[in-house]
């Protein structure tokens, strides 16, 4: 057996390893390919033992669509490196058995379920996060888009919501039942072991001191956000961060590891000098979690939330930076359902912060392997079949 197992960012190589593990657990000479790509030509070599986690393993660097729309030759450039890279996977894997991405409306995932025409029954969509949720950007993007990214991408490009492209058959979601793609077939997603992951890391997570209360945020793709949306954002990130410090709260910032850069939060740090950027962002932001006991975790809707929130980590959503975040109503009916307190203006959110100050907070994790379940033949029926 083999499968090929797309990630983009450290959460996936997380969760694939995981699968991983499970699948060898059942098939122990199941070969697992790991396609490595990201969008800042980084691929975390110096963050994961790569062989203790992938059989074999491929790297490309993917442009990011929006912000090289204009920029034909760069895509095109980036295209046949990524041509390349898929050609070389399927001369050296001929036959394969499951393609698993976190994403569908990936190109790299697009090009290669193309290519492996055979693999009709097992094209798989895993759980990443708050995408599979809500309709994305690109499938409500003008016609106009749609057919420049065919014209750069090819004629099989599909403009998409998560889970939604036509050569997707599973989706496995934390919570099957929110998932907006109804045509697929969906099943549970197994739970992760974050203690397994510390054997393939080459570096551990920051820890962090302070006698204060701590607060780390974690921001949201700038790319999801349009017009209006960016202003009102970074509007309602400096009224967060001013009432975090009338409150003597310290402020760490986990920058997305999509696609910020320091010069995309300078805006913040240059008014607020008290605000300590994590120096590692390759480090999830779970195991980040798991070595620190922050006072708040906050987010506009970050679904690393409902991770954190299920070890009992004080969680707070901010759905009012984006007006899209508002429409998210099962969503945020799911966050209020896992504990995780939602405030849709600024008021809720001091009311929040100042009942806590009257209260102990249940934050400590002392097993992060508890939420492990033993039990995976339901998973592996599903996922081989």
């Amino acid at each position: 057996m083999t499968f090929i197992f797309i990630v983009f960012r450290p959460y996936h190589i997380i969760s694939a390893y995981n699968i991983i593990q499970v699948i060898k657990k059942k098939y122990p000479d199941a070969k697992c390919i790991g396609y490595i790509s990201n969008a800042k030509d980084e691929f975390w070599d110096d963050l994961f033992d790569y062989d203790k986690i992938f059989d074999e393993r491929y790297y490309s660097f993917n442009l990011f669509f929006e912000k090289n729309i204009l920029n034909v030759a760069k895509v095109v450039s980036n295209n046949i490196k990524i041509n390349s890279c898929i050609n070389t996977i399927y001369e050296n894997n001929r036959q394969v058995d499951g393609i698993i991405t976190f994403s569908d409306t990936w190109k790299l995932y697009q090009k290669l379920v193309v290519k492996y025409k055979n693999v009709t029954n097992n094209c798989i969509v895993m759980d990443e996060g708050a995408a599979l949720y809500y309709k994305n950007t690109v499938a409500e993007s003008s016609l106009a888009r749609k057919l420049i990214r065919k014209l750069l991408n090819g004629v099989d490009y599909e403009s998409c919501s998560m889970g939604e492209h036509s050569k997707t058959l599973k989706v496995y979601a934390n919570y099957p039942d929110k998932v907006k793609c109804t045509d697929k077939k969906i099943y549970q997603m197994p739970k992760l072991d974050y203690t397994k992951i510390i054997d393939v890391l080459k570096v551990k997570p920051e820890i962090i001191k302070s006698s204060k209360k701590k607060c780390l945020f974690i921001s949201t793709p700038t790319f999801i956000l349009k017009n209006n949306d960016k202003t009102n954002s970074v509007d309602s990130t400096m009224k967060l961060f001013e009432i975090l410090s009338e409150n003597n709260i310290e402020i760490y910032f986990k920058m997305h590891p999509a696609n910020e850069t320091i010069d995309d939060i300078r805006i913040y740090l240059d008014k607020f000098r008290e605000v300590k950027v994590i120096e590692d962002q390759s480090i999830p932001v779970e195991l980040l979690c798991a070595a620190n006991n922050f006072d708040y975790i906050i987010s506009p809707i970050s679904s690393a939330l409902l991770n954190l929130s299920s070890f009992k980590f004080n969680c707070i959503s901010l759905p009012y930076f984006a007006t899209k975040f508002l429409e998210c109503y099962d969503l945020l009916e799911l966050f209020k359902a896992n504990g995780i307190k939602v405030a849709l203006n600024e008021e809720e959110l001091l009311s929040i912060i100042k009942i806590d100050e009257t209260v102990e907070l249940d934050k400590k994790v002392d097993d992060w392997s508890q939420q492990q379940s033993d039990d995976n033949s339901e998973f592996i029926t599903s996922f081989i079949n």
